[in-house]
Order: C-alpha cells, then sequence, then structure tokens
C-alpha cells in the first residue's frame, strides 16, 4: 500500500470510532487484532473487540478523536490530538478507585494514537499518553 492509502485507512477507521460505528470498526479490524493500552496489550482478537468497544463508548457515549498531527511511519500511522467524551454515571463506577474518580486528563485530553495497517485492515489500534518518550518513540 502507498502511505496515502495507509493514512486513508487510518484515518477511515478513526472516522468509525468518532461515530461508534462498532460494525464498520469491526469489518475494518483483522482477526488478530490487538489493542494496546499505554504499552500493554488490553484485547486481542476481533471477537473481544465488539465486547471492548461497547464498553468504552457505554461509558463516553459521545468519545470522538480529534488529530492535530497525522504522521505515516510504512505501515504505522500515528495520530496526535485529543479526546473528548462525557462521562456516564456507569462509566464514574467504572473508572471510580478507592472512592475517587481519576482526574478527566487521565482518561481524556491529550494523547496518541497508532494504527498499525496490515493491507487494508487495521491491525493494530493503540493508545498512549501524549509525552516526549512516546512521540520520539512513534516517530512525530
Amino acid at each position: 500500500m502507498s502511505p496515502d492509502d495507509t493514512k486513508a485507512v487510518a484515518i477511515q477507521f478513526v472516522d468509525k470510532i468518532n461515530h461508534h460505528d462498532i460494525n464498520g470498526i469491526l469489518d475494518m479490524i483483522t482477526e488478530d487484532h490487538m489493542l494496546i493500552i499505554s504499552g500493554e496489550i488490553d484485547a486481542e482478537g476481533k471477537g473481544k473487540m465488539q465486547h471492548a468497544w461497547n464498553y468504552y463508548f457505554d461509558m463516553f457515549p459521545d468519545y470522538t478523536i480529534k488529530p492535530a498531527q497525522v504522521v505515516v511511519n510504512g505501515g504505522l500511522v500515528v495520530f496526535v490530538g485529543r479526546s473528548d467524551g462525557t462521562i456516564t454515571e456507569l462509566g464514574r463506577k467504572r473508572l471510580t478507585m478507592n472512592g475517587e474518580l481519576p482526574p478527566y486528563e487521565e482518561y481524556q485530553g491529550p494523547g496518541i494514537w497508532a494504527a498499525g495497517v496490515k493491507e487494508d485492515k487495521i491491525a493494530v489500534w493503540a493508545v498512549y499518553e501524549d509525552n516526549d518518550k512516546n512521540r520520539e518513540d512513534l516517530g512525530v
């Protein structure tokens, strides 16, 4: 795939996320898709991803990713920007630790997302904190 085609696939995937189009998300991922959060595998396999996205959209029904920068490094497309979303009562319950809800910036705000594109599918979707180390590691 050309860099432009790779970028277009990743942008289309973000659009599916922003529209909460779970069927569209599932159509765009590989069978062995991996979701990585802060460097750790959070979910693996297409079957688990439907549950993962439903779970997240139940917590943040208006969740969106707003990329400010997009960089293509081979089959990796990196988005730097921010996420926004209103947390539901269910989300508050799920995220509360030791009786306290973490600060909003810990679950929404500045971030880096990386899409590993394989042919015309997303094989890896990774979410990182926006910091200098992650930017350097991801080539942005």
